[in-house]
């Protein structure tokens, strides 16, 4: 993330959210507080820190593909929805680096 932000100023282009990866975020943190769970643990579970939860969890990060089986039998997702999401996070996020090329991919999207 820092390098994109770094990338945005050099270019003094706006630093752009992966539009997915905050939703997850957000979806992340009411099934956490439905479970009654820590952020601490839900990290420990799934291997990472609980700085990389925050970030997860702020839309700042996208899932790591690692971490797909663990987080689809701790919050109960189906596999292949939560991998084909996994996937669109990280096609999105390598668009993400360019604001022009994302308007591009979007409007792809629109026409599909």
């Amino acid at each position: 993330m820092p390098r994109r932000r770094a990338l945005a100023k050099m270019h003094e282009e706006p630093v752009y959210r992966n539009p997915v990866s905050h939703a997850f975020g957000l979806l992340m943190v009411q099934i956490r507080h439905e479970q009654a769970l820590s952020l601490e643990e839900v990290a420990s579970q799934l291997g990472f820190s609980a700085s990389t939860g925050r970030l997860l969890e702020s839309g700042a990060a996208s899932l790591p593909p690692r971490c797909t089986l663990q987080i689809a039998e701790l919050f109960s997702f189906s596999f292949d929805r939560l991998a084909t999401l996994v996937t669109l996070m990280h096609t999105l996020d390598q668009e993400l680096q360019s604001p022009n090329r994302m308007r591009q991919l979007l409007d792809s999207f629109a026409t599909v």
